[in-house]
């Protein structure tokens, strides 16, 4: 079931944004590319803590999504993931 481990996730990245430094960087990335994992778990975080800044995608060949990267396994011949860059402005 993918929403409890959504959820986790989102608590764990909120834990971490209270433990970040002003100008401090935070990188959530996860292997699975479910929606509730990635867009939905990016998507709430930031709702929730509209003062963080994200960060520059990685270059090709991620691709854009929403607020994040994802990388797919047929572009890089690796496993497919998610990555989302959030920042604490100073």
């Amino acid at each position: 079931d993918l929403a409890p481990l959504a959820a986790l996730q989102e608590q764990l990245v909120l834990a971490a944004i209270d433990n970040l430094e002003l100008g401090g960087v935070l990188v959530y990335s996860v292997c699975p590319l479910t929606k509730a994992e990635t867009l939905g778990v990016a998507e709430r975080v930031l709702a929730k803590r509209p003062d963080l800044k994200v960060l520059a995608p990685p270059a090709s060949p991620w691709k854009r999504c929403g607020p994040g990267s994802i990388l797919f396994p047929q572009a890089a011949s690796t496993d497919g993931m998610f990555v989302l860059g959030l920042t604490r402005p100073e």
